[in-house]
């Protein structure tokens, strides 16, 4: 991949997701695996423009606080992805 091929940047970068999305599947109770996964779905958002995976995060971040996982320092969070993915 060379520097500026953005295509390919996210093609990896979405792999890698994967990868953690299948990590934190077999254990959601760890929190930071749940964590990385809302960061790196907002880090798509922003690098694509899609709400879609704002949303994704989201969702995980609103599981994490009806589970009463979602650390007091990490709260903003709910309202700041509402904002990104429009809701």
């Amino acid at each position: 991949m060379s520097q500026g091929d953005l295509p390919a940047a996210l093609g990896a970068y979405r792999k890698g997701l994967a990868i953690r999305e299948t990590v934190a599947g077999r254990d959601p109770g760890n929190t930071d695996w749940q964590r990385d996964l809302i960061v790196s779905d907002v880090k798509l958002s922003e690098v694509t423009g899609d709400k879609a995976y704002a949303a994704k995060a989201l969702d995980i971040a609103q599981t994490m606080q009806k589970r009463g996982t979602l650390v007091p320092s990490d709260a903003w969070m709910v309202d700041d992805l509402k904002r990104r993915s429009g809701q």
